[in-house]
């Protein structure tokens, strides 16, 4: 009774938003319909293209990890309270890895125990997504995984991230996918994920064909950060044809083996050679149409877009518009328009719908 009450508020607050957004409203009376929840900056690899993960480098980001005594300090606000109740999917990592945070799972466990229904999404790098992690998300029918791995072969795994461990996460996800279907669950949604850059981009083709034998759902290819003068050696703005054939390539493969594949860029760069998932798809490109919230178009799936709030630095909330596609495919311009907010943390919030 009491998770049946959770998702018609969950529903209903989903519906109200999407009226929001078709109506172009500026002030919004629903609550966040996705949340992200950083749980930590520190990770166990060292990858080149994020951020410097040991040496001098590391001490200018004061690495840390979120505690379940700061966590439940947090959400036990009142307007975190209310947004919980509401909210559809909490995005609950942040920069680093975050099941290398000590206190992860009592905070996964906390917000499944209190908030019936909650959505929890996850990014990882698979090394420590072991069977007892697929089991917690897989028994819980919920959320959705995407494993960062960014390497089709052993060597170019080691080479990017300075660990052996490719095997192992590849047989982790392996694992996971086989619970999910020994349960019988299309849940968790599971994604692997490939941080383009020059030192693995011919791997690319490689694994999309990966990916598929893996049986995950799809694929998302993202563009390198440019953080510092390393990463900005690594980007495929220095090499735009190769990126070009790279993803072309992979787009066949997709094709041929089924699979989607989205393309996601910050766009730190002035050279267009980063496409986007509708460039990339047999869809025309460009904007699509404004449709009504689903609740008017009987038959046609719930729209997975709103607002999205995260926590965890101090700052400014950013209200970002996004099209009517599943969070983890898509991702669009940051508008520019920015608010202050009450000292409860960073809020990214996601409204209605537009052009950036």
């Amino acid at each position: 009774m009491l998770n049946e009450l959770a998702e018609e508020v969950r529903r209903k607050n989903r519906t109200l938003n999407q009226w929001e957004q078709y109506y172009g409203r500026d002030r919004l009376a629903s609550c966040p319909t996705h949340i992200q929840f950083p749980t930590g900056t520190r990770c166990n690899l060292r990858c080149s293209f994020c951020t410097e993960r040991g040496g001098p480098g590391a001490v200018h980001y004061q690495y840390h990890d979120l505690s379940f005594d700061d966590f439940s300090r947090i959400i036990a606000d009142p307007q975190w309270q209310k947004a919980l109740v509401s909210v559809g999917t909490i995005a609950l990592y942040g920069w680093g890895e975050p099941l290398f945070n000590k206190e992860y799972e009592a905070i996964a466990d906390s917000l499944l125990c209190s908030f019936p229904g909650i959505r929890i999404s996850i990014s990882t790098n698979g090394v420590l997504f072991d069977e007892g992690w697929a089991e917690k998300f897989v028994s819980h029918d919920t959320g959705d995984i995407n494993v960062s791995l960014n390497a089709a072969t052993p060597a170019t795994f080691l080479r990017l991230t300075g660990s052996d461990q490719f095997r192992r996460v590849v047989d982790n996800v392996r694992a996971l996918i086989k619970l999910r279907r020994d349960w019988g669950s299309v849940n968790p949604a599971i994604t692997l994920s490939f941080v383009a850059t020059t030192e693995n981009v011919r791997e690319l083709p490689a694994f999309v064909e990966l990916a598929a034998g893996l049986q995950v759902d799809s694929v998302i290819v993202q563009d390198i950060m440019t953080l510092n003068e390393r990463t900005a050696a690594l980007s495929l703005a220095n090499a735009p044809e190769l990126a070009r054939s790279m993803f072309a390539l992979a787009r066949d493969r997709a094709r041929e083996r089924g699979i989607q594949l989205a393309f996601i860029s910050f766009e730190t760069h002035g050279e267009e050679y980063f496409p986007s998932t509708a460039e990339m798809s047999d869809q025309a490109a460009g904007e699509p149409q404004v449709a009504p919230p689903a609740a008017l178009q009987p038959g046609l799936p719930g729209i997975h877009h709103g607002e999205r709030l995260s926590t965890g630095l101090p700052g400014d909330l950013e209200r970002r518009r996004v099209p009517a596609h599943e969070e983890h495919h898509q991702q669009r311009r940051p508008s520019r328009r920015l608010r202050r907010l009450p000292p409860q943390g960073w809020l990214g919030l996601r409204g209605r719908r537009g052009t950036a």
